[in-house]
């Protein structure tokens, strides 16, 4: 009988893939962690003063935030690849939209370091700076952000029950991190993403095959 020795390099990859499926939405958890919570009603200029007392923190998270955008992408590509059989096209569906989901909290994220940018460089544009928070740049990345990343959530833990990965409870990790997110309170993405780091982490057990 001829044992098949599997090789350093594909034993470094098989321990990498999940350890990016689950970095991913923990990223997103984190970069959420760092960012200071905004008060309500803010006027402009008291806006403008949030961002530069904040600066670091913003910068770090926002930076993070791109960076946890791409993993997402990624991770979503993975587990679409990795669904074989059942759950295979509902997978493929969550990957398009967690894709689009990615690639629109990446741009939001960048087009909020530009208004840092422009509120360090000049803190008596206000006014600009508040239309900039608010303008047709910024309000492009939410539909992809909302729509492609909480159904995604929700798709791809439907698409990894019906391959076996997860229980049926493991469903209701993916609604409630789409409810988190519609959640009143300026803690809405933490809890995003509290639940779909949950989740990730039952699929990467779920997925991982018998060892001989």
């Amino acid at each position: 009988m001829t044992v098949v020795q599997e090789s350093p390099t594909r034993r470094t990859t098989s321990a990498a893939v999940p350890g990016l499926i689950v970095a991913a939405p923990l990223l997103v958890l984190v970069s959420e962690l760092i960012a200071p919570r905004e008060p309500e009603g803010k006027t402009p200029a008291q806006e403008v003063g949030f961002l530069v007392d904040n600066a670091d923190r913003l910068t770090a998270s926002w930076v993070l935030g791109m960076v946890a955008a791409t993993a997402l992408v990624a991770a979503y590509a993975v587990l679409a690849v990795r669904l074989t059989t059942r759950g295979r096209v509902v997978g493929r569906v969550a990957a398009t939209l967690g894709a689009l989901g990615g690639a629109g909290l990446a741009a939001h994220y960048g087009a909020q370091l530009a208004v840092l940018d422009v509120a360090l460089h000049d803190s008596g544009l206000a006014s600009a700076i508040d239309a900039a928070e608010g303008g047709r740049a910024a309000l492009a990345t939410i539909p992809p952000v909302v729509l492609g990343l909480n159904l995604a959530v929700i798709l791809i833990s439907v698409a990894a029950y019906r391959a076996g990965w997860v229980p049926a409870w493991g469903i209701a990790l993916g609604v409630a991190a789409f409810l988190g997110d519609f959640s009143p309170t300026s803690y809405n993405t933490v809890i995003h993403a509290a639940f779909a780091s949950a989740l990730f982490v039952l699929i990467v057990r779920g997925s991982r095959p018998p060892q001989p």
